[in-house]
């Protein structure tokens, strides 16, 4: 999460630009900018890029309540404001503004963002996937409700979205592949 990552409060900068040295300093910028152009693949660039965040922030203390909306939300896709602030021990609006300064967006956003996530990753790896089957495993409720958020998300079709991505590290739970990081969608 960027905001236990790089201390930034990702409420404030959502859908800015904001340059990689203003957040690590421009020699590490700079450095890492240098072993991912080196990479012959999207896929490494991907794989180096985690591996230096992970390098870089191993030390830190995971926060509690990212976390706990994070395990909970791949447990309970569904899960409202309410019944999840009532489960963690603390107010709706509490949640809300933890979620907006952790992830960037509300509970509701990043529920919709989370399900996407899977919506993919399960594309990119099932055998022979239906559109029908990838939404039900990704958390949605049916293939309309998928086709619904795909496209108000991402303005595409969930066929055409689904052809168009590279595969990802499904980062919707957090704890499958031991990485403490959120994955945000274009």
């Amino acid at each position: 999460m960027p905001s236990a990552l790089f201390g930034l409060d990702t409420g404030r900068v959502r859908e800015q630009r904001v340059e990689a040295g203003e957040v690590i300093g421009e020699a590490q910028a700079i450095a890492w900018s240098e072993r991912i152009a080196a990479a012959d693949s999207l896929d490494v660039r991907r794989d180096i890029l985690v591996g230096l965040v992970d390098e870089r922030y191993a030390d830190r203390e995971p926060d509690y309540i990212a976390e706990s909306v994070l395990s909970r939300l791949a447990l309970a896709p569904h899960d409202d404001v309410a019944s999840l602030a009532g489960v963690l021990g603390v107010q709706p609006r509490t949640l809300h503004r933890r979620c907006v300064r952790l992830f960037g967006y509300g509970l509701a956003a990043l529920a919709r963002l989370l399900r996407l996530q899977r919506f993919v990753a399960r594309g990119a790896t099932e055998e022979s996937p239906t559109l029908a089957g990838l939404a039900v495993g990704a958390g949605y409720v049916d293939q309309a409700h998928l086709g619904r958020e795909c496209r108000r998300v991402t303005g595409r079709t969930p066929a055409v979205f689904l052809g168009s991505t590279s595969t990802f590290p499904d980062m919707s739970d957090p704890y499958k592949n031991g990485r403490r990081l959120a994955a945000s969608i274009e």
